[in-house]
């Protein structure tokens, strides 16, 4: 299978390459065998990362890590290797996290899978959806059940996925079309907003927002009016300004409880945080996590990350 999905490739076949390149610019002559991914050593066979993509494929591998924090640049490294919630965890739950997390950063063939590559796969919102489902970041229901992805059932058996992702070429916009515009390779570039997952409430009339939703606006006159654009993004900042007030209104009642000393367990009677410090965590200087905590803080918790997190990304899709 391996051999047989390498000859259907631009690796194997060259009849159908076009843009994999050398270091020095030129066009890459042969095939791109086994032995230039993974060594000829058979002792010694190593898996291949973006540093190896990178040789051939560098304007690619380049805008890849270009993304910032939330990105897939830092997915596996700051957003679970170094981020605090994930030492209280069980290592079951960790593991299943990092599987996607240290693709999305380490790797190319998470969304065009081995050994075909094939961008035709990874323009499908179906490449995206293995790591954007889950109580905690549910892009793919929250695609799938909007009109846009409505249509994607409906027509993608029809479609041709073999063209670029531009406008003219698709009827139905994809999580790539909008997200990977022109096939550039860091998605944060066309995010609705500078802020992660949504978690965090900002002033989207400050200038590098305003110009982020410019831009965006720009993106939807693919089908939309800009007028029509605007309207359901007004609709996106009320409903997450909305879901903010609701927030607000529960970390009170939650921190009422800490002050008023009902929380059960109180911070005193859990183990320390992973910096030893026995502070309620959802109050500035905490550190919050859903394990070795309060159910109220963890309820809390939560809230903020899924419930406020997927209701952005409803609205947003």
């Amino acid at each position: 299978t391996i051999v047989k999905d390498w000859k259907k490739s631009a690796h194997g076949n060259t009849e159908i390459r076009r843009g994999i390149v050398t270091k020095d610019g030129k066009p890459y002559e042969g095939a791109v065998g086994c032995d230039k991914c993974h060594g000829n050593d058979h002792q010694k066979l190593f898996m291949p990362t973006y540093k190896n993509c990178g040789e051939c494929h560098p304007k690619e591998t380049a805008e890849h890590r270009a993304g910032g924090l939330g990105s897939h640049t830092h997915a596996f490294t700051v957003n679970v290797l170094e981020f605090s919630w994930h030492v209280g965890k069980p290592a079951e739950e960790v593991a299943g996290c990092a599987e996607c997390h240290a693709i999305a950063e380490n790797r190319c063939d998470g969304c065009h899978t081995r050994h075909v590559f094939s961008p035709s796969e990874a323009r499908k919102p179906t490449a995206c959806r293995f790591c954007h489902m889950g109580v905690d970041h549910d892009e793919w229901a929250m695609y799938n059940t909007s009109i846009h992805g409505c249509l994607y059932e409906a027509e993608s058996a029809t479609m041709d996925w073999s063209k670029p992702s531009k406008k003219g070429n698709y009827r139905v916009p994809t999580c790539a079309y909008c997200h990977m515009q022109d096939g550039n390779h860091n998605p944060q570039q066309f995010g609705t907003i500078y802020s992660d997952m949504g978690m965090f409430e900002v002033d989207r009339g400050a200038p590098k927002h305003k110009a982020k939703r410019d831009a965006w606006i720009k993106k939807c006159q693919d089908c939309h009016s800009p007028r029509f654009a605007a309207d359901k993004l007004k609709g996106m900042d009320d409903g997450v300004r909305l879901s903010f007030t609701k927030w607000r209104e529960a970390a009170a009642i939650i921190v009422g409880c800490f002050l008023d000393g009902v929380v059960d367990p109180m911070p005193e009677g859990s183990p320390p945080d992973w910096y030893g410090h026995y502070t309620f965590s959802l109050l500035p200087g905490g550190d919050p996590r859903f394990y070795a905590t309060s159910n109220l803080e963890r309820l809390g918790l939560e809230m903020i990350c899924y419930l406020i997190g997927n209701t952005y990304k409803a609205l947003a899709h």
